[in-house]
């Protein structure tokens, strides 16, 4: 299916339109994962707030900051439609965003070398109206399995711990278990973390701040 640059753009904005509009009871994630710039970082700032006040209370704070390696770009097509299919988004509708994916092209041109066209296989078009959209309904399910309190901004996460002097070591494991959770969603879906990215705040005052050390897997499972 080919449709002109303008006719794109109004049916990738209709399409958009329509998950964020009443028509949908329960849309199939909550969007704010994109919001504007000063709204996020106000949101930053009161898990950081919460997070020092906490601890100013003499409890234990850890805090899991994951990110993904070049995320916009390596969602893979075959698993964004099977996930947009398990939304129950079927039909033309369906059709219509799968010839959308499926007929982006790109090649490489050196000086006056031109290479032959390839197909894209990966990734939501950044800068697109649909984009974003997509790549929030891929990644929705991320935190099913984690059981500590989330916080999801786009390709970024933050995962939160709050110890209290009392508890056995069994709270790191959970935390722990946590992390192996993400990374085998990361696996499954072929997003894998950028680990030198990926880091762990302890929140705490000096007597009692944790050095629990937390392990991540890389791509190759190191």
């Amino acid at each position: 299916m080919v449709t002109s640059p303008k006719d794109s753009k109004f049916i990738s904005s209709t399409i958009n339109n329509y998950f964020h509009s009443d028509f949908v009871e329960e849309p199939p994630t909550p969007l704010p994962i994109f919001e504007e710039r000063t709204k996020l970082t106000c949101k930053i700032d009161e898990s950081l707030f919460t997070a020092a006040t906490t601890a100013y209370r003499g409890h234990i704070v850890d805090i899991i900051f994951t990110d993904f390696a070049k995320a916009f770009d390596t969602a893979p097509h075959k698993r964004l439609l099977h996930k947009i299919q398990a939304y129950d988004i079927r039909g033309q509708l369906f059709h219509w965003i799968s010839a959308w994916l499926s007929e982006k092209k790109q090649r490489v041109v050196i000086g006056e070398q031109t290479f032959e066209w390839k197909r894209v296989t990966s990734g939501v078009p950044q800068g697109s109206v649909l984009g974003p959209l997509l790549f929030v309904l891929f990644v929705n399910d991320y935190l099913d399995g984690i059981s500590n309190y989330t916080k999801l901004y786009a390709d970024d996460s933050k995962i939160i711990e709050i110890i209290n002097n009392n508890q056995s070591s069994s709270v790191y494991e959970t935390l722990q278990m946590d992390i192996d959770s993400a990374v085998r969603w990361s696996h499954n879906w072929l997003m894998h973390f950028n680990i030198e990215k990926c880091k762990v705040m302890h929140v705490g005052c000096r007597r009692n701040k944790s050095t629990h050390i937390y392990t991540m897997a890389d791509i190759n499972g190191n």
